[in-house]
Order: structure tokens, then C-alpha cells, then sequence
């Protein structure tokens, strides 16, 4: 992660595809049950 940080928006693209993935797996879960 931290060697990462000059690579600020790429390392913050990452984190959001997987925030979004995160959400969609929560949303699907919720949906679900």
C-alpha cells in the first residue's frame, strides 16, 4: 500500500473497483436473505 502512494489516483481507482465491488456484494447479499 505504501509504496503505492506516489501512485495516488491509480491506488485510489483500485480502492474504489473494490469499494464498489464490496457494495455490490452487500446490496446482492441483502437482496438475497
Amino acid at each position: 500500500m505504501l509504496k503505492e502512494k506516489h501512485h495516488g489516483r491509480t491506488a485510489l481507482g483500485e480502492a474504489r473497483k473494490e469499494g464498489f465491488k464490496e457494495i455490490e456484494k452487500m446490496l446482492i447479499d441483502a437482496g438475497a436473505s
